[in-house]
C-alpha cells in the first residue's frame, strides 16, 4: 500500500510503470480461467473489489503527487459514486463495484487501510496555551493552569479558567464537544520508524563518513565544531559509531488561506545525516507538530515543544529499536538535537531569548543597545571599536531558571530583561546549547528583497555611495570566478 515518505519519480513517462507496479503488487494473483457457475458471484465480486483497489490506488497517488485538496477528492467521490450507481443496471460487475465504491476520502482510507489518526491530539487553552489530553476533556473543563501559584496577592493566584471546549447541539438534540484549539502532535519515534522502513535510507546515513573533500574548508555541517565534538560525547562514541543522528528543528509559521490572516505554525525536523541532496526533499522532512491559530505564541512555544523534548531525552538515552531493510535485523536508533535554524523571531521564542528589537537583544553575545537620548530610538549600531564578550550557556540557563522562579510577573520580566534570557523547553536536554547550537535561517531576508535593498539603495546609493564605483568592476570579477552549484539556479 501507500507509505507517507513513498514518492514517485520526477519523470512523467515512468508514472505509469509505477502505478501499474504498485497496484500488482498490492494485489492478490487472479487467475485467468473460466469460473464455473457456483463460483461467478464470487467471480464478481473479486474483481469489482480489484478494480476499486486499483482506482483507489491511483487517486491517492494522484492526489500525493500533486497535492490535491481533500474537499477536491470528496466531489470527485461523490460524483463517480453518483454515475457508478447509475451504471449498475448495466452489468453486474458494475453493479458489484457501486457497492462498494467509496464516497468520501475517509472511506478510501478506510478501504486501503490508510492510518489516517496518527497525529496525537491535545486540546489547546486559548488564552495561556497550557496543553490537556483529549480523553479527559469534557463539557464542564476549563483551564486550571495557574502560573504565578506564590503571588504575593491573593487574587493573582487564581486559575486561567478559560474556556477548553465548546457545547454544539446537534439536530438530533444530543450535545457535542468541540475544543476550541486543537495541537497535532506526531510522534518523533514512529516518524523515524516510518523513515527508515524505507529501503536505502540507513545506508544514505552514513554515506558522509565515506565522503572526500578538500583540506582547509567548510563544505558541510560534518566540518563544524559542534558535529567533530559529538562524535565522542563523555568518552562514549556516539556519531562515530553507526545508527547514531543528528537532528536540525526548525519552527516556522504560515497562512493556510489567501484572504484571512491567520497564522498556523509547524515544528520539522530533518535528518544531518543524509547527504545534503536528500536532506531537504519533502519526503525525509519529519513533521511533528502543528500549532493552532490564528496568532503565534507571543514569548515561547513551550507546551508545543515539551512532547518533542520528552522523546529527544529518550532518543538521546536508551535509543529506540526500529526494523531496517538495509539492516535486515532490528537495531537501537539514538539521535541528538544539534542545530536550531529558524528566523530571526522564531529563533527566540524556541532557543529562549528576548526579541531582536529588545536592549538584549543579540543571541550571541551580551551587547546591549541604548536609547537615543535626542528621539528615544533605540540604536542597535553603537561603537563597533568596542566587542561585547559572547554569551555563555551556563550564564543563559542560570538567568533563564532565575526568571521561572519569581513569584510575580513583573518579577519575572525584571530578571529576564537584565541578560535577555527566558526559559525553554529545550533546556531540558542536558546537551543541548541554547547559544551555540542555533543558526538564524535568512531566506526571508531573500524574499523580501532585503539584499537587493542594502545592495541597491544603500551601498551603491548614487548619491552617497558606500562602495565606490571604481570597485564594482573588482566584486563582480570576485563573484564571476564563485563555483556555484547547479541546484541554485541561475545567478543574476
Amino acid at each position: 500500500m501507500i507509505d507517507d515518505g513513498e514518492t514517485w519519480d520526477d519523470h512523467p513517462a515512468d508514472i505509469d510503470e509505477d502505478i501499474q507496479g504498485d497496484i500488482t503488487s498490492d494485489l492478490p494473483p487472479c487467475s485467468n480461467e473460466m469460473p464455473m457457475a457456483d463460483d461467478l458471484e464470487d467471480s464478481i465480486s473479486r474483481k469489482a473489489y480489484e478494480v476499486v483497489i486499483c482506482f483507489q490506488t491511483i487517486l491517492l497517488k494522484w492526489f500525493c503527487r500533486y497535492n490535491i485538496g481533500i474537499n477536491a477528492i470528496n466531489t470527485l467521490l461523490t460524483v463517480l459514486h453518483f454515475y457508478c450507481s447509475i451504471l449498475n443496471q448495466f452489468s453486474p460487475i458494475l453493479a458489484a463495484i457501486s457497492l462498494i465504491f467509496p464516497k468520501s476520502f475517509i472511506s478510501l482510507q478506510n478501504i486501503l487501510h490508510v492510518n489516517r489518526n496518527s497525529f496525537i491530539k491535545f486540546v489547546i487553552c486559548p488564552k495561556c496555551h497550557s496543553t490537556y489530553n483529549l480523553d479527559n476533556i469534557s463539557v464542564e473543563n476549563v483551564c486550571t493552569y495557574c502560573e504565578y501559584p506564590q503571588h504575593p496577592h491573593q487574587a493573582r493566584r487564581k486559575p486561567c479558567g478559560s474556556q477548553l471546549v465548546a457545547r454544539i447541539k446537534l439536530k438530533d438534540g444530543s450535545l457535542r464537544v468541540y475544543p476550541h484549539k486543537l495541537y497535532c502532535y506526531k510522534s518523533l519515534a514512529e516518524s523515524l520508524r516510518l523513515q527508515f522502513s524505507r529501503p536505502g535510507v540507513l545506508l544514505a546515513c552514513e554515506k558522509w563518513r565515506q565522503r572526500t573533500i578538500p583540506s582547509n574548508g567548510l563544505h558541510d555541517i560534518y566540518d563544524g565544531r559542534v558535529w567533530k565534538e559529538f562524535m565522542q560525547v563523555n568518552n562514549t562514541p556516539f556519531l562515530a559509531v553507526p545508527n547514531n543522528l543528528g537532528l536540525m528543528l526548525n519552527v516556522d509559521w504560515f497562512n493556510p488561506y489567501k484572504h484571512s490572516p491567520y497564522s498556523v505554525g509547524a515544528i520539522y525536523l530533518v535528518i544531518l545525516n543524509l547527504p545534503r541532496s536528500m536532506r531537504f526533499k519533502k519526503e525525509n522532512i519529519i513533521l511533528v507538530g502543528l500549532i493552532p491559530g490564528p496568532h503565534e505564541p507571543s514569548l515561547h512555544i513551550n507546551t508545543y515543544l515539551d512532547p518533542l523534548v520528552e522523546e529527544l531525552k529518550i532518543l538521546w538515552k536508551d535509543g529506540i529499536e526500529i526494523e531496517s531493510p538495509d539492516a535486515h535485523t532490528h537495531i537501537t536508533l539514538r539521535a541528538a538535537l544539534l542545530c536550531v535554524a529558524c528566523d530571526t523571531p522564531a529563533t527566540r521564542k524556541v532557543c529562549g531569548f528576548y526579541g531582536h528589537m529588545a536592549k538584549c537583544g543579540c543571541s550571541k553575545c551580551t551587547k546591549k543597545f541604548e536609547t537615543n537620548p535626542d528621539n528615544g530610538v533605540m540604536c542597535y549600531g553603537g561603537d563597533f571599536n568596542t566587542v561585547s564578550a559572547p554569551r555563555k550557556e551556563e550564564d543563559h540557563r542560570a538567568q533563564a531558571f532565575l526568571g521561572l522562579q519569581q513569584v510575580s510577573n513583573a518579577a519575572k520580566q525584571r530578571v529576564e530583561s537584565m541578560s535577555g534570557s527566558r526559559f525553554t523547553a529545550l533546556m531540558h536536554l542536558e546537551y543541548f546549547n541554547c547559544v551555540r547550537f542555533h543558526i538564524i535561517d535568512a531566506m526571508h531576508n531573500l524574499f523580501l528583497g532585503t539584499a537587493k535593498h542594502v545592495m541597491k539603495n544603500i551601498w551603491l546609493n548614487e548619491d552617497f555611495p558606500i562602495i565606490p564605483k571604481n570597485h564594482h568592476t573588482i566584486l563582480q570579477s570576485k563573484v564571476d570566478k564563485c563555483a556555484f552549484p547547479s541546484s541554485l539556479g541561475r545567478i543574476p
